[in-house]
């Protein structure tokens, strides 16, 4: 799978960024939801996307203990943790809103929200992308 990822700001508050094309989204909402041992895959960052100050190498998605999702950065690797049904929520995400081409430029946003059970509360923002 090819993705492209960086972030923008603080380690500990930063604007993530993850795009690859719609089929490779899809394909990764798939792999969340049929995993059985966590996910680690190498970011490619051939992304045209320029004003993402720094890089991330790697992504890992694991099972987590807690039912919400968390989103971390450590160093260079954006982790994305969870519980079964966070994971299976972050799957169906991926799937429905990449099952067809949207355009360049499509994306959906992870934010955390006081009252919205998706998130574990965290100072970072992820931002999904379809990219050409």
């Amino acid at each position: 799978m090819e993705f492209s990822a960086g972030y923008s700001g603080d380690i500990k508050s930063a604007e993530i960024f993850l795009s690859a094309d719609f089929r490779v989204l899809n394909k990764l909402g798939v792999r969340i939801r049929s995993m059985e041992n966590d996910l680690s895959i190498d970011v490619s960052n051939n992304s045209t996307k320029q004003f993402y100050q720094k890089e991330i190498s790697c992504l890992k998605i694991s099972k987590g203990e807690t039912q919400k999702l968390s989103i971390e950065l450590l160093n260079d690797v954006l982790v994305i943790s969870g519980g079964k049904e966070a994971l299976i929520r972050l799957a169906e995400t991926l799937e429905e809103c990449f099952e067809n081409e949207n355009g360049d430029g499509y994306h959906i946003h992870f934010d955390y929200l006081d009252g919205f059970g998706l998130l574990e509360k965290t100072a970072h923002s992820l931002v999904i992308e379809q990219e050409y």
